[in-house]
């Protein structure tokens, strides 16, 4: 994700980053299809010491990357227009029916990022323990944020909620990804394009 992300800056110029993908709820206020919306992104397997603290960037003074303020304003507003609609629009009546979704809350707060799928509730419990203001864990997004510090480059990551990162978070995951996350991660952006169209 790193690499795909210095390519696309240094060969396609983008002016923007929106990072999408699937997460795994830490927060027990998460629920399967909820959205959430980076506020600051940390590396939960980043350690190290004794040279610098846990879960600090080397190099850096941060440990926590706070994501682009009015980039992330655009992904609320637009999501908040997706979520006023009715979701089995969205995402078809027999995928809301087979995942069980009534309607998909927003929310925006921190996220972990690490080179691991977490899907024990021993590893859960010890990430809610170590990070207890992060809302749900993935593996990707930091390392973009960090690249797009380095290039300062507005971005913004937003996660679409998958399992619960327990012992069940295999479950279904490929089946999500491909009826629900691919679909409501187009919705996303054709909203955030729209919303940035009537802007300029």
């Amino acid at each position: 994700s790193a690499i795909a992300s210095t390519l696309m800056i240094e060969h396609f110029h983008i002016t923007d980053l929106i990072f999408i993908g699937t997460a795994g709820a830490l927060s027990n206020k998460l629920n399967v299809g909820d959205i959430v919306v980076a506020k600051r992104l940390v590396q939960h397997d980043l350690d190290v010491r004794p040279i610098i603290q846990r879960f600090q960037i080397p190099l850096t003074d941060h440990i926590y990357i706070e994501s682009d303020p009015k980039l992330s304003s655009l992904a609320i507003k637009s999501i908040n227009k997706l979520i006023a609609k009715e979701f089995s629009e969205v995402i078809g009546k027999e995928a809301a029916k087979e995942f069980n979704f009534i309607q998909p809350c927003l929310v925006q707060g921190d996220v972990a990022s690490g080179d691991q799928f977490i899907s024990s509730d021993e590893k859960r419990q010890e990430l809610i323990s170590l990070l207890p203001e992060v809302l749900c864990v993935e593996m990707e997004g930091a390392a973009v944020a960090q690249v797009c510090i380095e290039f300062q480059l507005p971005f913004t990551v937003i996660r679409i909620i998958s399992d619960r990162a327990d012992h069940d978070a295999r479950v279904d995951f490929n089946r999500f990804t491909e009826a629900v996350a691919n679909i409501y991660s187009q919705a996303i952006i054709r909203e955030m394009t729209e919303e940035m169209t009537v802007d300029n």
